[in-house]
């Protein structure tokens, strides 16, 4: 076993048995850096078995029950590439070649988070086989919640002399679930997984028909919690940073859609026996709305890789993109509109679908002006 464990995860060391002896007598000065949270990581990790693409991990906590399951997933068919620097472990995991009949019993066995390859093996090869997990120090903890969302997604489970036999051969469906979140006096944010049947929804009228917004209550419950407190605090800023760089993201596109569809009619339409484009007036504005619109492309290139990379700047980087998406868009919306004329706001043109949504996406999530000043209380380190 310990070969094993070696293969698929080189940092592990077996228990020496040796003791460590701390006098004390002295205050503790000075910095140590805290890796991830085991629990994190491992449904993380088996998450990578439902894509052929590579998953690459950072922070990752050097723990025995990481080494198993790496150990599980090599044996899985899984490439893993292990790295270590000043910030921790790092893992890549590579799934392309998944053969989920090698699982092993044994490894299985060991660990109760193994039983999170069971909804990943179904989602991705329609059948898993494999024992039941093993237990840990706490007890007996049963896996019928598991094994009851399986059902409720059209899974047949079933269970024969300790194996879990379980097929979705047309795919799993998924549950119409809502992500809510909420926040008091007295424990600040929470954040709910609440299922849309639990919920009474209200259709708020919205400038763009392609936006679908709604006011939604729903009872709140002990069972439906994902997060309170600080942790959900920091899943609301993070929701807050992705959709703030997602809508920049949606808001160039429309600029750059907006500002074709502007130039080509410049050069359609005819004033005092001349393309409208020819004209130094339609030029710059144009021009101009062009400048916005490529100074906050990059910035909403770099919103994305801060996302993608976790970067610290998130936050900032975020902000800047969509102060700079949304003025480029907005911009970009009154040239299209001032070149079109009146027919930009009828139907027979398109650019009304497109003036509609950047209208509307400008101010989601925060205007420029909102994002402004949290650029600038970030420069300020407030």
């Amino acid at each position: 076993m310990t070969s094993s464990l070696l293969t698929a995860a080189p940092w592990w060391r077996p228990d020496s048995g040796d003791a460590m002896a701390i006098r004390g007598g002295a205050p503790l000065v000075g910095t140590y850096p805290i890796s991830g949270a085991k629990n994190a990581v491992l449904p993380l990790m088996v998450s990578a078995l439902l894509t052929p693409h590579l998953v690459s991990l950072r922070n990752v906590p050097a723990t025995l029950d990481v080494a198993v399951l790496a150990t599980l997933l090599q044996r899985l068919g899984c490439e893993m590439h292990w790295s270590a620097n000043d910030a921790g472990l790092a893992v890549t995991i590579c799934a392309d070649r998944l053969q989920p009949a090698r699982i092993d019993p044994d490894l299985v066995t060991r660990m109760r988070a193994s039983v999170l390859l069971l909804g990943a093996l179904i989602g991705r090869c329609g059948e898993a086989r494999l024992p039941l997990p093993g237990g840990d120090a706490i007890g007996q903890r049963g896996i019928d919640f598991h094994i009851a969302g399986l059902r409720a997604m059209g899974a047949t489970v079933e269970l024969d002399g300790g194996m879990i036999h379980a097929t979705a051969r047309d795919g799993l469906r998924g549950a119409d679930i809502l992500l809510l979140a909420c926040r008091d006096t007295e424990s600040g944010w929470q954040l709910h997984a609440v299922p849309a049947a639990s919920c009474q929804a209200w259709a708020m009228p919205a400038l763009s028909s392609s936006r679908d917004l709604s006011t939604v209550q729903w009872p709140l419950a002990s069972d439906t919690l994902l997060a309170y407190g600080v942790a959900a605090e920091a899943a609301a800023a993070l929701l807050a940073d992705r959709a703030a760089a997602g809508t920049a993201a949606l808001l160039i596109g429309l600029a750059d859609r907006m500002l074709a569809m502007a130039a080509a009619y410049a050069k359609e339409r005819q004033q005092f026996g001349k393309p409208i484009g020819s004209f130094q007036a339609v030029k710059h504005l144009l021009a101009n709305a062009r400048v916005a619109l490529e100074f906050a492309r990059p910035a909403t290139y770099r919103a994305a890789w801060s996302l993608a990379t976790a970067q610290p700047t998130l936050s900032h980087d975020a902000s800047m993109a969509k102060a700079m998406a949304s003025d480029a868009a907005d911009q970009a919306a009154r040239v299209a509109l001032q070149v079109h004329g009146a027919i930009g706001y009828t139907w027979e043109c398109d650019l009304h679908f497109f003036m509609k949504r950047t209208w509307a996406l400008s101010r989601a999530w925060g205007d420029a002006a909102t994002h402004r000043r949290l650029v600038l209380a970030y420069a300020l380190g407030r």
